[in-house]
């Protein structure tokens, strides 16, 4: 047999042929005419150089050899029909690998947005490369990674960078310091402490000197520690003063004091790059999307500063979930992606998920769903592909309620905002309403609502 004159469209004729039983039967189903799918059986069995089939009182039946060749182009259009759904996947983002390279720092910035991104893509894989920041430059000249995380982004025509986050740059003291007890300092009354500095080219001490030259000034006693970790322990152990950055501060145990100084914090921010000239992976793109709709990573941020230990710890399903279906359609309604109908058919889609998912849950658990119809939903009415079908169906058989909590969570909030709007009318801020909403934690909405309202 010569494989070369093989070809897919030869194998999808021939697999029709054998399954319906008749030519004419094939020829419908392939919308092709009868001697078009007659020609191409005879091109078959002249490639492989046998007789495939046999006609049986009117029926198209497979020879020994037609059998093991219908068993192998099965096979074939099986796998590549299996490569179609992956290729669909990874173009939507949905499956692939990441490379990512941080600056130390960021290391307490990253793996919150990655934990959450994880829930939602599990079929991404990530690399993550942690480094000092001369490091992480080398490697982006290199170009070893598709996304790279910096306080101080490189310069350079193939460099893009977006901020993503604010960074801001304390002054810390041990608490026993005699500083620590005043309402309001000068820097000029600090200047003859010992600060504790990161090694030259960090971030954090470019962006500290850049300050001090600001200023007028510097530092008479310094002790450079390469590690923030390190410098968190020698400050709280009263080794000296330090500039750190809050969300490495936010991480530690050690009881440290804020100091009250002028000029401070330091506003900085983290800024996610790339290179101009390197093509992003559909799935690091999908990870962008994932970071620029403020779902969340933005939510667990105010929940992290809310003052209760208890609504911080406990997070109610869903008003977390709940909330990142709001910030969908929020994104929307306030102008991102130029308000365009491609943009809102894509939410609707987004959306479309949310509600299948309360469908999904209920009819599984209280009407007794079966596996093939669950699909049927979400493959051919909610358009989800056959790997977001399989996992969805592996979900609802381990968990109840769950799976609800997207659409009711985001139910409750677009209604409680909308009634704010009606409440309140002009005075309504729509940043104050999403700030003050966020700063009760991961409460219920409910219990939001209550609290918002002092009722």
């Amino acid at each position: 047999m010569n494989i070369l004159h093989l070809s897919f469209r030869l194998l999808q004729v021939y697999v029709q042929v054998v399954r319906l039983g008749n030519m004419s039967a094939a020829a419908r189903a392939l919308h092709l005419t009868q001697p078009t799918v007659s020609l191409q059986l005879k091109k078959l069995s002249e490639a492989v150089g046998e007789q495939l089939l046999d006609n049986r009182q009117g029926r198209m039946v497979t020879t020994h050899i037609g059998d093991e060749l219908y068993r192998a182009a099965c096979d074939v259009l099986g796998r590549f029909d299996d490569f179609n759904v992956f290729l669909q996947e990874a173009r939507g983002g949905s499956c692939g690998h990441i490379n990512i390279a941080i600056v130390t720092t960021a290391k307490y910035v990253l793996p919150p947005i990655l934990g959450a991104f994880y829930r939602q893509f599990p079929q991404v894989g990530v690399t993550l490369n942690v480094g000092n920041r001369a490091h992480i430059l080398e490697r982006f000249d290199k170009q070893e990674d598709d996304l790279y995380l910096f306080s101080h982004p490189p310069s350079g025509p193939h460099v893009l960078a977006t901020r993503i986050l604010k960074n801001p740059l304390l002054l810390i003291a041990p608490v026993d310091h005699w500083a620590a007890k005043r309402k309001h300092l000068n820097f000029a009354d600090l200047r003859h402490e010992r600060f504790l500095i990161r090694e030259p080219g960090s971030a954090t001490r470019m962006m500290f000197e850049s300050w001090l030259s600001s200023q007028g000034t510097d530092l008479s006693n310094t002790m450079q520690i390469e590690s923030n970790e390190a410098i968190r322990l020698s400050v709280a152990s009263g080794l000296g003063l330090s500039v750190i950055s809050a969300h490495t501060l936010e991480q530690g145990r050690e009881k440290l004091s804020i100091l009250p100084v002028d000029g401070f914090p330091i506003e900085s921010n983290w800024y996610l790059v790339t290179r101009k000239d390197r093509r992003l992976p559909h799935a690091a793109m999908q990870l962008v999307r994932f970071i620029a709709i403020p779902g969340h990573y933005v939510q667990l941020q105010h929940a992290n500063k809310s003052p209760s230990v208890i609504k911080t710890l406990f997070g109610n399903g869903a008003m977390v979930e709940g909330w990142a279906v709001y910030s969908e359609r929020m994104m929307l309604e306030s102008g991102y992606g130029g308000n365009t109908p491609e943009m809102w058919l894509m939410y609707y889609k987004w959306n479309l998920r949310a509600v299948c998912n309360t469908i999904l849950d209920y009819s599984v658990h209280v009407l007794g769903m079966s596996e093939a119809q669950a699909k049927d939903l979400l493959i051919n009415q909610a358009f989800q592909t056959q790997a977001e079908a399989d996992g969805k169906w592996q979900r609802v058989q381990f968990t109840s309620v769950q799976l609800t909590s997207y659409f009711s969570g985001y139910s409750e909030i677009l209604a409680f905002r909308e009634e704010q709007k009606k409440r309140l009318g002009a005075k309504f801020n729509l940043k104050q309403f999403h700030e003050e909403f966020l700063s009760y934690g991961s409460a219920p909405v409910g219990m939001i609502k209550r609290l918002m309202l002092k009722q």
